[in-house]
């Protein structure tokens, strides 16, 4: 396997987690800087979706060999 193929592979792991868990992420680096910390906001949840959709379609081009 070449190095273009693992990042892709990597990054497309990062993106699933990112899209399926904003909550968890939220849960685990940011939580403790909130006063009221009861949960994260819409914009947070969708922001992470969407970076976690563009690193999944990334990560999938680069494990096909589409982008080196």
């Amino acid at each position: 396997m070449k190095q273009h193929n693992i990042a892709g592979i990597i990054l497309s792991i990062i993106g699933l987690v990112l899209s399926i868990f904003p909550y968890a992420l939220w849960k685990l680096t940011e939580k403790w800087k909130s006063r009221d910390a009861s949960e994260p906001s819409a914009l947070y949840r969708t922001t992470l979706r969407i970076v976690g959709a563009v690193f999944l379609i990334a990560g999938v081009l680069l494990a096909i060999g589409m982008l080196k």
